[in-house]
């Protein structure tokens, strides 16, 4: 009897032991099972840093490029804003006084295309953080800091830097002698201003697309350089049938 409860202790011992020993391997396999998952993460961390670190750097990358202009963009856009204004407004006379239904829809057409291009332009002087000067100081920009971004010497200003001096630019007389006309001296006489002032923006634009930086900038420059042209073409054309 003694040995025979005997037997079934040792048995029960040995089970036990191998449960034991079954257990701890089973912990060491969770722990090891773990520390693989724990590590897991801190893999995967790594390159979604990089990762994101180099969007980051791709995102300022994108915006200095957006950004970076040099003088001669800065120059463009500071210049071609009130030469542009000044088109809206001819364009502007014209719907009032025009006698030709041709250059009526011509005016209408060239003051809807350039009325976005200088809230563009402007964008883009707020972006360089550049201020147009007022008309006395047209040869130059004047930075927010105080600073003087000068001007390209390309645009043939006058020696006090008036506007009237600027390519294709019309003067306050022969804007004051247009509101005066009528008929078809107005549609001639807008017609002569017109592509004097389309080729002058034209000029301008090359100086861009030759020294200008800005991709934007030197885009529009080539822009203004086609459409402005094939509008030369045609008011040519309009010149010949005016009365």
């Amino acid at each position: 009897m003694k040995h025979t409860h005997h037997r079934p202790t040792t048995r029960a011992l040995t089970l036990s032991g191998l449960a034991v020993a079954a257990l701890a391997l089973g912990a060491c396999g969770s722990a090891d099972h773990g520390s693989d998952h724990g590590s897991l993460p801190g893999m995967g961390a790594a390159p979604s840093a990089s990762a994101t670190a180099g969007t980051q750097a791709g995102t300022q990358t994108g915006t200095d490029a957006t950004s970076a202009h040099n003088d001669a963009d800065a120059t463009f856009a500071s210049m071609m804003i009130p030469h542009h204004e000044q088109a809206v407004t001819m364009s502007e006379m014209a719907a009032k006084s025009a006698s030709s239904a041709d250059v009526t829809q011509l005016a209408s057409q060239i003051g809807a295309a350039q009325g976005p291009e200088i809230e563009t332009m402007r964008g883009w002087l707020t972006a360089w953080d550049v201020l147009p000067t007022d008309d006395s100081e047209m040869n130059g920009m004047t930075n927010s800091d105080g600073s003087t971004a000068t001007g390209h010497e390309g645009h043939d200003m006058g020696s006090d830097g008036s506007m009237g001096d600027m390519p294709g630019m019309m003067s306050a007389d022969e804007m004051t002698a247009l509101g005066r006309a009528a008929g078809t001296d107005f549609d001639r006489m807008w017609l002569e201003m017109m592509v004097k002032h389309h080729e002058g923006a034209v000029e301008m634009a090359r100086t861009e697309t030759t020294d200008g930086q800005n991709a934007d900038a030197t885009a529009l420059a080539q822009q203004i350089i086609t459409s402005q042209t094939a509008e030369i073409t045609r008011m040519k054309a309009l010149l010949t049938r005016v009365g």
